[in-house]
């Protein structure tokens, strides 16, 4: 069941990752103009790329977030539900919740997909074809 469940995590995070990219990729092809002015006011690469870093992190972590609380409250529901009707299987399974390191890890591994997913899609690669359609 944990050897499932990490596989499980490991395809979700790399389709989040993949999810970024695209996203962000998709934001600096948006705001392609501002980015061209940014350039052409003196801005060095980091400052252009950090907004769109800042942003996937944050949206990562709150991702994970948003997972770890919907996973408590599936757990919640699903022990008071075996409460009131035991299972000899289910029961097993159910014993606790998440230690405290891993419940945090949740969100860690969100922020980390996220500035990884940006990472990948503001390569130098697509810098450069920004700044040539700029």
């Amino acid at each position: 069941m944990r050897n499932a469940g990490i596989f499980l995590g490991v395809v979700l995070t790399l389709a989040a990752i993949l999810t970024v990219a695209s996203a962000v990729r998709l934001a600096l092809d948006l705001h392609r103009d501002e980015v061209g002015i940014m350039r052409l006011m003196g801005a060095t690469e980091s400052a252009i790329r950090a907004p769109f870093w800042l942003c996937a992190t944050a949206e990562g972590l709150l991702g994970g977030g948003v997972a770890l609380g919907l996973l408590y409250g599936t757990y919640r529901l699903a022990a008071h539900w075996l409460a009131k009707n035991p299972h000899p299987i289910l029961s097993v399974f159910w014993v606790g919740f998440l230690s405290a390191p891993a419940a945090l890890l949740l969100p860690a591994v969100g922020a980390a997909a996220g500035l990884t997913g940006s990472l990948l899609s503001l390569g130098k690669r697509h810098a450069r074809r920004v700044t040539r359609i700029a």
